[in-house]
C-alpha cells in the first residue's frame, strides 16, 4: 500500500506517513491501555478494538495511595489520527490528576476545561467516564459525560443497575452549565461491573438493527459468575463481532470488574 500523503506545506514538500510508522503509532496508543488488574477483592479486565489503523479509545485502571480503584474512560470525538492524539492527552492529564484531584468532579471539571482550552477551535471534544470502587465499603462512585450507561449486574436478584447520565461531551463548553453530581451504588460479591463506548451498542447487523444495551444485559443474565472478567470480555467482543462483523465503523472499548469475596 502507498505511503498517505499530506499536502500541508508550500514549494510541493510533503510529509509521507507510512503504513509502518501508522502501525507504530497504533502499538504507542495501545500501550495506554492497562492491563488486566487480579485483586484479592476483584479483577479487572480492559479490552479493544480499533475501528481504524488508530483509535479515539483509552482506557486507564489505577491503584490509590488510599486503596481505592480509579477507572476512567474516553471516546474522543471522531476515529484516526486526530482523536488518538486527544485520546492521548486526555489519557496524560488524567493519570496526573486522578490521585490529586479532591474528588471526581474536581477531576471532571479541570479536565473539560483542558479540552476546551487546546482543542476547542480544532473541534475536539470527548466523551468521559470517571469511577471510583471502594472495596472497604463495597460502593463505586462515579460521573458521565455523554457515555453510555454502564452497566451493574447484581447476581443474587439477577436485577440491574444503569450508572449513566445526559451531560453534554467534555470540551462543547468552558465551563458546565450544572453542578457536577457524584453518583454511587452499592455492590456485592459476585456481581460485575460494565463500562464500554458506544462502539459496541451501536455495532449494526446487514439488516441495520443495533447490537443494543438489552443483549449486553442478556449476556450478563445467562453468564457463570465463575467467569473471569478477562473471558467475559473477550466473549462479549466475539458476539459483538458475530453480530456487526469485524471490521467495526466505530472503536470498541470495554472496562469488565468482576467483584468476589466473602459476604
Amino acid at each position: 500500500m502507498q505511503p498517505t500523503i499530506d499536502p500541508g506545506e508550500p514549494n510541493h514538500h510533503a510529509t509521507l506517513i507510512t503504513d509502518r510508522e501508522l502501525a507504530l503509532a497504533r502499538e504507542i496508543h495501545r500501550s495506554l491501555l492497562p492491563r488486566d488488574c487480579n485483586l484479592p477483592e476483584l479483577e479487572i479486565a480492559v479490552r479493544y478494538r480499533e475501528a481504524d489503523r488508530l483509535g479515539g479509545d483509552y482506557a486507564t485502571v489505577q491503584l490509590k495511595s488510599n486503596g481505592d480503584i480509579f477507572l476512567a474512560m474516553c471516546d474522543a470525538c471522531g476515529h484516526g489520527i486526530a482523536s488518538a492524539l486527544l485520546a492521548a492527552r486526555v489519557n496524560s492529564f488524567v493519570r496526573d490528576h486522578a490521585e490529586q484531584s479532591r474528588d471526581l468532579c474536581d477531576l471532571a471539571e479541570n479536565l473539560n476545561r483542558f479540552i476546551f482550552e487546546h482543542f476547542y477551535l480544532s473541534g475536539g471534544s470527548a466523551a468521559f467516564l470517571a469511577a471510583e470502587i471502594r472495596p472497604d465499603r463495597q460502593e463505586i462512585l462515579f460521573n458521565s459525560w455523554a457515555q453510555p450507561p454502564g452497566l451493574l449486574y447484581h447476581s443474587k436478584t439477577a436485577t440491574f443497575e444503569r450508572l449513566g447520565s445526559r451531560r453534554p461531551a467534555m470540551g462543547m463548553m468552558q465551563e458546565f452549565r450544572q453542578d457536577c453530581k457524584i453518583e454511587s451504588v452499592h455492590y456485592q460479591p459476585g456481581d460485575r461491573l460494565l463500562f464500554y463506548t458506544d462502539g459496541i451498542t451501536e455495532a449494526r447487523n446487514s439488516a441495520g438493527e443495533f447490537f443494543g444495551i438489552e443483549r449486553l444485559q442478556q449476556f450478563l443474565r445467562t453468564t457463570p459468575v465463575s467467569l473471569s472478567s478477562a473471558e467475559a470480555a473477550e466473549t462479549i467482543l466475539v458476539q459483538v463481532e458475530t453480530f456487526g462483523g469485524k471490521e467495526p465503523c466505530d472503536d470498541r472499548l470495554m472496562i469488565v470488574v468482576s467483584f468476589r469475596g466473602r459476604d
